[in-house]
């Protein structure tokens, strides 16, 4: 017979649900080359973007991003703002 009511032996770690925005930023690059190009030269070692992982090398922070072809619906959304 088993108790329902014991604790299991193995140390089950709770998962962090991680907060996750969505931002949609316009640049000038013509492809994912050109913005890790970007990045390289316009930090001094601070930024890593590997992947889909951009990281803080200082802070061990890490950010999940997603290169897109040019939306023209995108530039819709962000003219309307300005209104």
């Amino acid at each position: 017979m088993f108790n329902i009511f014991k604790k299991n032996k193995k140390s089950v770690k709770p998962t962090l649900k991680m907060p996750r925005t969505v931002l949609c930023i316009p640049g000038i690059w013509s492809d994912r080359s050109e913005l890790v190009v970007a990045i390289v030269e316009n930090n001094e070692n601070e930024f890593i973007f590997a992947g889909n992982i951009l990281l803080n090398l200082k802070t061990k922070v890490g950010y999940e991003l997603e290169f897109c072809d040019r939306d023209e619906r995108m530039k819709d959304s962000l003219s309307s703002l300005e209104r």
